[in-house]
């Protein structure tokens, strides 16, 4: 998927909208819509501009120019990412999905192991 497609879909998301919703909103065929967001078309300068204002972020945030976006809510810090993130998040996408499963199943237990000695500690503290 490409990193517009990416970014409208994170947003419409994340605002409870699917993306019927938001194409029948913006008066955008659905699967004009679902082409934008799949990265197989391009996305033209109108609907760049009522995307950005449907969703209330501005079209340089969308395009990826302006990666800081104050209409997300600031507890979801999966919109905050920052370039060391950015650039493990490329290299994981490179990955075969038979490799991914075992670098999340990696990542899994690392997380409980340090979860479980956070909860040692406080417990002992």
């Amino acid at each position: 998927m490409n990193n517009i497609g990416e970014r409208i879909i994170l947003l419409r998301t994340n605002k409870g909208i699917n993306q019927a919703e938001m194409a029948k909103s913006l008066n955008i065929s659905p699967s004009v819509m679902n082409r934008i967001e799949l990265g197989t078309r391009a996305i033209r300068d109108y609907e760049l501009i009522a995307i950005a204002n449907f969703l209330k972020v501005s079209s340089d945030y969308i395009l990826g120019i302006d990666i800081k976006d104050t209409n997300i809510n600031p507890s979801s810090n999966i919109f905050m990412v920052n370039k060391q993130e950015q650039d493990l998040i490329k290299k994981y996408r490179k990955l075969s999905n038979k490799v991914k499963d075992k670098i999340e199943a990696r990542i899994e237990a690392e997380y409980d192991i340090v979860m479980e000695n956070e909860q040692e500690s406080r417990q002992k503290a």
